[in-house]
């Protein structure tokens, strides 16, 4: 679910905002404890020994590279070319996930200052030909 809608920038972050829901849900502020607070919590269990079960007990050390985008590249085409190898796949979920937060980060820009979210793009190297502006106008709308 991360991988497929939270990485995509056509897409909501739906693993996100039901994990944030859940976490929200599970602790009571100014209640006493309730059967839905352990459903949510139940659930984000259930989130967490599912992450856990796909690492099962792998040996495989993947370093944190930041990700660093030094030049325009049409993000609206990137496909992961081999999805059975971790060491690629995993390195390009993390580069949608970026790409997909600068974009939210410039599309809020944009939205208050039009040319402050263009430059912010331009200088983050998401934005430099007229067809990434185009896309970017037409997806911004999922962004919010």
């Amino acid at each position: 679910m991360y991988a497929n809608s939270d990485c995509d920038i056509t897409c909501h972050n739906v693993f996100e905002d039901l994990a944030n829901l859940l976490l929200k849900s599970a602790f009571p502020v100014n209640c006493p404890l309730s059967f839905m607070h352990n459903l949510a919590l139940d659930g984000l269990i259930a989130v967490i020994q599912g992450m856990g079960k796909r690492i099962g007990n792998s040996t495989l050390v993947l370093e944190q590279v930041p990700v660093v985008i030094e030049e325009c590249t049409p993000f609206w085409t990137m496909k992961c070319e081999d999805y059975a190898d971790p060491n690629y796949w995993v390195a390009f979920v993390r580069r949608r996930k970026y790409i997909k937060r600068m974009l939210m980060i410039g599309a809020d820009h944009f939205n208050k200052i039009p040319k402050k979210g263009m430059e912010y793009l331009q200088g983050t190297h998401l934005l430099l030909d007229i067809q990434s502006v185009a896309c970017f106008i037409e997806q911004s709308s999922s962004f919010g």
